[in-house]
């Protein structure tokens, strides 16, 4: 067997294949943690965080500039499901009746340049509400009242 002298460890061939294996094990251990995970979530916190409608700037103790980022509409709302809805409406998914009221709610804002031009739910409704089939109607009622609603379809060749 060959003895590796310290001169031909350090050639390119031999420490290249040495440190991609170092890289390759540390790569490994990464996302076989829970650290890739924390990290991914930050990073994406991060980005939202940069792309934030407003950037808030203190001009001395207690006044504050704020100054609104252009690319962003004032047209598009998008209402999230955070831990603060989670414990007042119970856990995912919600009953229909929650967005059909939603919907029924938009609808009772009178004044048209005060209202919403559509609404979109990123919510797929694939199934009839088995358990609660009042709750669709609530929904539909809430479909129809409001007149602007879209929601999320799956088409399919047949």
């Amino acid at each position: 067997m060959a003895k590796i002298t310290k001169k031909k460890f350090f050639e390119v061939k031999t420490f290249g294949l040495v440190i991609s294996f170092f890289v390759f094990i540390a790569t490994l251990l990464l996302f076989s943690t829970d650290i890739y995970n924390k990290l991914n979530l930050k990073i994406l916190d991060l980005n939202f965080y940069l792309k934030q409608g407003t950037a808030r700037k203190t001009v001395q103790d207690g006044a504050e500039r704020v100054e609104k980022n252009p690319e962003l509409s004032d047209d598009i709302v998008i209402i999230g499901i955070d831990s603060n809805s989670l414990d007042k409406l119970g856990r995912w998914p919600f009953p229909r009746s929650v967005h059909g009221d939603f919907l029924t709610s938009l609808d009772r804002i009178k004044k048209q340049n005060q209202r919403e031009n559509a609404v979109f739910l990123d919510i797929f409704f694939m199934e009839p509400d088995n358990m609660a089939p009042d709750n669709d109607m609530v929904l539909l009622n809430g479909f129809v009242e409001n007149g602007n609603v879209f929601i999320e379809t799956i088409l399919t060749e047949d």
